[in-house]
């Protein structure tokens, strides 16, 4: 076999096995497990087939609710982390001091754990002395205190701006390597033209 087409293997193979290790092998798993009665709290476990799937499929309100949480999580977080993403991209490619700097704060929740991120909000989100509440109360809006990770009203809300704040220094990355790939055009420092996007749209592929 041709070296060179074994080259681009040889540096691929490592990230193949840590995506087969830590993704393909933990949902097997999971379809495993679908099919038994095991939990956290026992060793035990029992194939019992398909019967968790007839529960869903059968309309029990519980798993109803958990799918419906999910569908909004998802939908309201993927929304603000692109929204917020490309908003923060736009504003570091345009010509902002230190932009390396902001990028890097940014980018860096997206680092940590979410261990310990969990800890961190948690902290922070205390009803009684978290720095939230504190805050709230010394500037006198103990009308806006809130019990954030504890009310059903505000429980949600709370961890989807906390998944929020950790995902859209990502997208926003994503964003700037698109944006700094147009030659010219969104970091000149001017507003964008007429001309400029009939430039553009003229060497590419897809049309405007």
């Amino acid at each position: 076999m041709n070296a060179n087409k074994i080259y681009p293997w040889y540096f691929s193979s490592g990230a193949i096995v840590l995506y087969l290790l830590f993704i393909v092998a933990p949902a097997l798993l999971g379809i495993y497990y679908s099919f038994t009665d095991w939990n956290s709290y026992s060793s035990e476990k029992n194939f019992i087939g398909l019967e968790h799937f007839r529960t869903i499929l059968a309309g029990d309100p519980t798993y109803l609710l958990f799918i419906k949480n999910t569908v909004l999580f998802t939908l309201v977080t993927s929304i603000a982390k692109t929204v917020l993403g490309l908003f923060l991209a736009l504003l570091l490619v345009s010509g902002v001091k230190a932009a390396n700097l902001h990028r890097m704060i940014i980018f860096s929740p997206q680092v940590l754990s979410f261990l310990i991120v969990g800890l961190v909000f948690k902290s922070l989100l205390d009803p009684n002395n978290g720095f939230v509440n504190v805050t709230l109360r010394s500037l006198g809006l103990d009308v806006l205190a809130q019990n954030w990770l504890g009310s059903l009203t505000w429980a949600m809300p709370s961890i989807m701006a906390v998944d929020t704040w950790k995902g859209m220094g990502y997208i926003m990355v994503l964003f700037i390597a698109g944006l700094l790939a147009i030659p010219g055009i969104i970091t000149r420092q001017r507003p964008l033209t007429a001309p400029d996007l009939g430039k553009s749209c003229s060497g590419s592929p897809f049309r405007c």
